[in-house]
């Protein structure tokens, strides 16, 4: 997994791209990363998963670590260009509606 960030306006943007699974990320990166900005006063999040060709539990645990985080303190995550086969992982976990992609 390459994690990209960048800056639009008072919204951080993070690039995903490759595969978001266990076997391609040590700990929580993309987590890690929300919760990193969060600390800088950050609060509007974009995760453009446009990138991401597989993903797995460890994935979804990632992107749901990430949401929790920032409702906690108060802020607002969309997922943006999401794949296919990340759609279909969100459908099977009933968790689409969760995200609001």
């Amino acid at each position: 997994m390459d994690l990209e960030q960048r800056t639009d306006g008072d919204v951080i943007v993070l690039l995903v791209s490759g595969d978001l699974t266990l076997k391609n990320a040590w700990g929580s990166p993309l987590a890690d990363s929300v919760r990193s900005a969060i600390q800088l006063g950050h609060a509007r999040f974009v995760i453009d998963l446009g990138g991401v060709k597989n993903v797995d539990s460890m994935g979804i645990g990632q992107l749901v670590q990430a949401l929790a985080a920032v409702r906690k303190c108060g802020g607002v995550m969309r997922l943006a260009n999401v794949t296919r086969r990340v759609n279909e992982v969100l459908v099977l976990t009933n968790l689409l509606t969760v995200f609001d992609p």
